[in-house]
C-alpha cells in the first residue's frame, strides 16, 4: 500500500510539475525552467525512498558548462541529475516522449531537445540545437547507450554523444549512476528504499583535432571510466 501511495504522489507531482513548467515556459520563457525543472526533480526523489549520495562534486566548475555522459538504468535518472548536480542542464530525448499527456507538452515546450534517431538528417539537427546551448552557457547530459539497462550493466555506446562533444568542445564529465535501477521494482511496481549514488568524475578535456579516431578513443575512455566506478561499487 505505501508503495502505490508513493507511486501516486510521483505520479502527480509529474503531471502537476509539468503543468507548471508548461506554463512557466509560455509566461517567462526559458529563465523559468531551471527552477521549476528542480522543483519536479526534488520532489520526485523525495518521494521515490532513495538515500541519494553525490560524489565528487568538487570537480565541477560552477561557471563552465559541461556535457555529461552517463549510463542509464532507470526512469529515475533524468530526475537524479537535475536534483544532484545543480547545473543548468539540457537533456537530449526521444522525440516520441512528447506523446505522454501533460509531461510529453511540457518537454515540447521545454529547452530540452528532441532527437529523431531513424532519421540521421534531424538528429544531425538535434546535434546543433545542443551546440548552440552549450554556447550559450548550458550544459549537457546524454545517455550514450541509447536505452535503459535493466539490470544495471552498462552497455556499449552510440557514437552520437561524441560527435556532439567533438563539435562543442567542451570538458566531458563522466556520470556514474549506482543502483538507481533498484529504486522500482517493475515486476511488483513497488518502490524499494535504495541508496543511490552519482559519482561525478573529473573532467576530460575535449578540444584540438576531432576526427572518427579521436571520438572513438574518447568514447572509449568514457566508458572505461563509468565501467571502472560500476565494478568498483559492487
Amino acid at each position: 500500500m505505501a508503495s502505490y501511495f508513493r507511486i501516486s504522489l510521483i505520479s502527480f507531482f509529474t503531471i502537476f510539475d509539468s503543468a507548471l513548467v508548461a506554463l512557466g515556459m509560455i509566461f517567462f520563457g526559458k529563465r523559468s525552467f531551471n527552477l521549476l525543472s528542480k522543483r519536479w526533480a526534488k520532489h520526485i526523489v523525495n518521494n521515490s525512498r532513495m538515500n541519494l549520495e553525490i560524489i565528487g562534486k568538487e570537480n565541477l566548475d560552477p561557471n563552465e558548462s559541461y556535457i555529461y555522459i552517463s549510463n542509464h538504468t532507470s526512469m529515475f535518472d533524468i530526475p537524479i541529475l537535475i536534483y544532484g548536480l545543480g547545473d543548468d542542464i539540457r537533456m537530449i530525448y526521444k522525440q516520441e516522449l512528447e506523446k505522454i499527456p501533460v509531461f510529453g507538452y511540457a518537454l515540447k515546450k521545454s529547452p530540452f531537445i528532441p532527437i529523431v534517431r531513424e532519421d540521421p538528417r534531424k538528429a544531425m539537427q538535434s546535434i546543433q540545437t545542443a551546440v548552440e546551448e552549450i554556447n550559450a552557457g548550458s550544459s549537457i547530459v546524454i545517455f550514450p547507450e541509447g536505452t535503459r539497462s535493466a539490470n544495471g550493466e552498462l552497455g556499449d555506446f552510440k557514437r552520437g554523444a561524441f560527435m556532439l562533444a567533438s563539435k562543442a568542445e567542451r570538458p566531458i564529465v563522466p556520470i556514474t549512476l549506482v543502483d538507481a535501477w533498484k529504486v522500482y521494482h517493475k515486476p511488483t511496481k513497488n518502490i524499494i528504499p535504495t541508496k543511490v549514488k552519482v559519482i561525478i568524475g573529473k573532467p576530460i578535456e575535449n578540444k584540438g583535432k576531432h576526427d572518427r579516431i579521436a571520438e572513438n578513443k574518447l568514447m572509449k575512455s568514457v566508458h572505461e571510466v563509468i565501467k571502472n566506478n560500476l565494478e568498483q561499487e559492487k
